[in-house]
C-alpha cells in the first residue's frame, strides 16, 4: 500500500511538474506573442512613418515649386564687369527677379541636406539610390571643379549680372533632384505635395493672367511695395502691358513655366473626381494657355504642342476605355485653346500670329562689312571682298594726317564734306565716310569716327568711333563704345555652317549661336566657370553684333541652355547631363508605354515626363534661370522617384507571381504522387 501511495504521490507530482512546465510554456509562447505583437505593431507604425513623411520634409519641394517662384525683391549692387574693356553699361545696377531667388535656393538646398541627414541618421531609414543619379552627379563634380578653374572665380561662386546662377546653385539643382525622388516613397506622399503645389501654380497662374489682361499687380503701388518695400517707388517695365512675364524675369520663360505646369494640370483633371476640384484644374489649364499665348513665346507653343501630342499617346489607353467621354473633353479642350488663342492675338494686334509665322523664315543673309581689325597705326575693314585701310600718321608739322589704301595696298581717293568730314569716291567703298574729333577745350585730336551706311542695318548707317589719345604712352588705336569700353577690335571667325549666313534666325539667336559654338572648342573640358558665359562671349565682336540686330548690346546669355552649359561648365558636363535626361526619358517610355496609366502615381509619372520634354524642348532657344530650373528638376526628381517606385511595385508583383506559381506547381506535384499512389 506504501509502494502504491508512493507512485500515486510521484504520479500527482509528475502531473503538477508536467502541468507547470506546459503552464510556463504557454506563459512563455504568450509572453513570446505579445512581444512578436508588439514588434509587428512597432514595425507598421515604422513603415507608416517612412510612408508619411511631414510638411517640414516636403517644404524644400515646396519652396522651390511654390515660393521661390514668386520671390521679387530690390538688390541693389555693382556689377563689377567695368573691369572688362568690353563693357560699355553703367557700374550700379538693381535686380529683381534674381538675387534673392539664387539666395533662397541656396539656403534650401542647405535645409534638405539637413533633412536626408534627419532621415538616415535620427528616422533610420534607408536612402534610395540608382544608376540614373551617376550623370548627374558627374555633373555636380564637373561644376564644381569647372567653379575653382573659372576665368572668374569670384561670379561663379557669388553669381553675376542678369543671371546669378553660381555653382552653389548649380549643386543644388543636382541636390534637388535627388531629394525630390527621396520624397516619392508613397502615393500618399506624392498627393501631399501636389496639394501644396497647386497652391503655388493657382497663384502664378493668376498673376500671369491679370497681367495678360492688363492689370498687372506689380504696376500697382501694392505691387511696387512688394518689390522695394516702398509703395511711392516708380517702377520701370521693360516689357508692354497686357505681355505676362508673371515673376520670371522675361516673356520667354512664361514658356518654359506653362510647358512645365499645363500637363499637370491637364491629369489633374483627369485624375480628380470632386467637381469643384475638378474644374479648378480646368480653369487653371485654360488660364495657362491664355498667359502662354499673351506671352509670345514661340518655343513654348511648339513645347506644349509637342508634349501635348505626346501625354494622348501615353493616354492612349485610357482614352479608348471611354471614348465617348474622352473626344468630348478634348474637342472641349481643343476648342477653348483655339478660341484663348484668337482673342489673345487679336487683343495683341496679331503679334502672336505674325511671330509664328516668322518662325519659317530662314533667308541667307549677307553683310557687306565682315570685321574691323585695329592695328597700331591704322584701321582695317574686311568690305565686300576687299579691305579699307585707314591710316593714321603725323605731318611734318605734328597734324594728324589720314591715308586711305585698299586691299593691294593702292591709294583710295575721298572728297571733303561740307561739315568737315570726308567721303570715300572710290565705288567699292563708297559706303564710307569719316570724320575726325577734337577735344573742344585743348583743341587736340581726340580721335575719329567712321559711319557705314549701305541700308543693311540701320537707316543712316553705323557709326565706328576710334581713338588713340586716350591711354597715356599708348599711341596705337582702340575702338571707343558707350561708357568706358574701348578695346582692340580683332577677326572673328564666322566659320559655323547655316548659322553663318543665318544671324537672325530663332529671332537673332543665329548669331549667338555661331559665336558660342566657335568658342566651344576652348571649354571642352572644364568650361569657363560657372556664371561666366557674358566673359567667356567675344562682347567685342561688334561688327557681328551690329549685322546681327544686336546694336549696342552686352550678350549675357547664348539663349539655348546646352550651349550654356557647354560654354560655363564644358563640354563634358553637357554630355553628363544630357545623359540624365536621355536616362530619365528612356526608362519613362518603358515604364509607361504599356501601361493603362490610369492611377494618380502614373498619371503625375507621365505629366512629369511630357513636361521634361517640353522644358527640352524651350531649352533649345532660352537658357537655364533661377527663375525656372529649380521647378524643373524638382519635377524631374519627382519623375525619377516615381519611375523607380513603380519598377520596386513591378518587381514586387512579378516575385509574388513567381511564389504563387511555386506554390501552385508544389501542389500539383503532391496531388501527382497521391494519385500515383492511389493506382500503385
Amino acid at each position: 500500500m506504501a509502494s502504491k501511495k508512493r507512485n500515486s504521490r510521484n504520479s500527482r507530482n509528475k502531473n503538477s511538474n508536467s502541468s507547470n512546465v506546459n503552464n510556463n510554456r504557454n506563459n512563455s509562447n504568450n509572453s513570446n506573442n505579445r512581444n512578436n505583437s508588439r514588434a509587428a505593431v512597432n514595425n507598421k507604425a515604422k513603415v507608416q512613418e517612412v510612408k508619411e513623411h511631414n510638411i517640414l520634409l516636403l517644404l524644400p519641394l515646396i519652396m522651390t515649386v511654390c515660393i521661390i517662384p514668386l520671390i521679387a525683391y530690390a538688390h541693389s549692387y555693382e556689377t563689377g564687369l567695368t573691369v572688362y574693356d568690353w563693357y560699355t553699361s553703367v557700374a550700379d545696377t538693381t535686380d529683381v527677379f534674381l538675387y534673392w531667388k539664387m539666395v533662397w535656393i541656396i539656403i534650401t538646398s542647405i535645409y534638405a541636406i539637413g533633412a536626408i541627414c534627419y532621415i538616415f541618421f535620427i528616422k533610420d531609414e534607408k536612402l534610395i539610390w540608382s544608376k540614373v543619379f551617376i550623370p548627374m552627379v558627374v555633373y555636380m563634380l564637373l561644376s564644381l571643379i569647372s567653379a575653382f578653374a573659372s576665368v572668374n572665380r569670384y561670379y561663379s561662386f557669388h553669381g553675376i549680372y542678369e543671371q546669378f546662377e553660381s555653382v552653389w546653385v548649380l549643386l543644388s539643382y543636382g541636390l534637388m533632384v535627388y531629394y525630390s525622388a527621396l520624397m516619392i516613397n508613397s502615393e500618399n506622399n506624392l498627393r501631399k505635395i501636389f496639394k501644396y503645389f497647386t497652391i503655388g501654380i493657382s497663384v502664378m497662374t493668376i498673376l500671369g493672367f491679370l497681367q495678360s489682361i492688363k492689370l498687372d499687380f506689380f504696376r500697382t503701388k501694392l505691387g511696387a511695395w512688394y518689390m522695394t518695400h516702398d509703395a511711392s517707388q516708380v517702377l520701370n517695365f521693360a516689357f508692354e502691358k497686357g505681355r505676362p512675364y508673371l515673376t520670371l524675369y522675361n516673356p520667354n520663360y512664361v514658356g518654359f513655366y506653362a510647358a512645365l505646369m499645363i500637363p499637370l494640370m491637364a491629369v489633374m483633371v483627369i485624375d480628380e473626381k470632386i467637381l469643384k476640384k475638378r474644374l479648378l484644374y480646368l480653369a487653371l489649364a485654360v488660364m495657362l494657355f491664355v498667359v502662354l499665348f499673351a506671352s509670345q513665346s514661340r518655343a513654348g507653343m511648339v513645347a506644349i504642342a509637342i508634349s501635348g501630342v505626346l501625354l494622348l499617346v501615353l493616354l492612349r489607353k485610357l482614352i479608348f476605355s471611354n471614348l465617348k467621354v474622352s473626344l468630348t473633353v478634348i474637342g472641349i479642350a481643343a476648342v477653348t485653346i483655339i478660341i484663348s488663342f484668337v482673342v489673345m492675338d487679336n487683343t495683341s494686334n496679331h503679334a502672336i500670329s505674325n511671330r509664328i509665322k516668322e518662325m519659317f523664315k530662314s533667308e541667307k543673309e549677307t553683310y557687306s562689312l565682315e570685321n574691323i581689325v585695329t592695328e597700331d597705326d591704322h584701321v582695317t575693314f574686311y568690305y565686300k571682298g576687299d579691305e579699307l585701310k585707314i591710316y593714321l600718321s603725323k605731318d611734318s608739322e605734328g597734324n594728324d594726317v589720314f591715308t586711305l589704301k585698299d586691299k593691294k595696298g593702292d591709294n583710295v581717293d575721298v572728297s571733303v564734306l561740307p561739315s568737315g568730314g570726308f567721303k570715300v569716291v572710290d565705288e567699292r567703298f563708297s559706303a564710307f565716310s569719316y570724320q575726325a574729333v577734337k577735344n573742344e577745350e585743348e583743341g587736340s585730336f581726340n580721335g575719329f569716327f567712321v559711319n557705314i551706311n549701305d541700308g543693311e542695318v540701320f537707316e543712316g548707317g553705323v557709326n565706328y568711333f576710334f581713338t588713340n589719345k586716350m591711354i597715356p604712352g599708348d599711341e596705337t588705336i582702340y575702338y571707343k563704345g558707350g561708357g568706358s569700353a574701348m578695346f582692340k577690335m580683332k577677326k572673328h571667325s564666322n566659320n559655323v555652317p547655316f548659322l553663318k549666313d543665318h544671324y537672325r534666325f530663332a529671332n537673332m539667336r543665329g548669331y549667338m549661336w555661331a559665336r558660342s559654338i566657335s568658342i566651344l572648342k576652348k571649354y571642352i573640358f572644364l568650361g569657363s566657370g560657372p556664371d561666366t558665359f557674358i566673359i567667356a562671349f567675344p562682347n567685342d565682336d561688334i561688327v557681328g553684333m551690329n549685322n546681327a540686330g544686336h546694336y549696342n548690346e552686352i550678350i549675357t546669355k547664348p539663349h539655348c541652355m546646352y550651349l550654356q552649359v557647354a560654354v560655363q561648365t564644358g563640354v563634358l558636363s553637357l554630355i553628363a547631363l544630357l545623359t540624365l535626361y536621355i536616362w530619365y526619358i528612356v526608362s519613362s517610355i518603358r515604364i509607361f508605354w504599356k501601361r493603362k496609366n490610369d492611377t494618380f502615381m502614373e498619371l503625375i509619372g507621365v505629366a512629369i515626363f511630357t513636361s521634361v520634354i517640353g522644358y527640352m524642348i524651350n531649352a533649345i532657344t532660352n537658357d537655364s534661370c533661377v527663375c525656372l530650373a529649380p521647378i524643373f528638376y524638382t519635377l524631374l526628381g519627382i519623375g525619377i522617384g516615381i519611375n523607380i517606385y513603380l519598377k520596386k511595385q513591378d518587381k514586387k508583383r512579378l516575385e509574388e507571381e513567381k511564389e504563387k506559381e511555386a506554390i501552385k506547381a508544389i501542389k500539383e506535384a503532391k496531388e501527382e504522387k497521391k494519385a500515383e499512389k492511389a493506382e500503385a
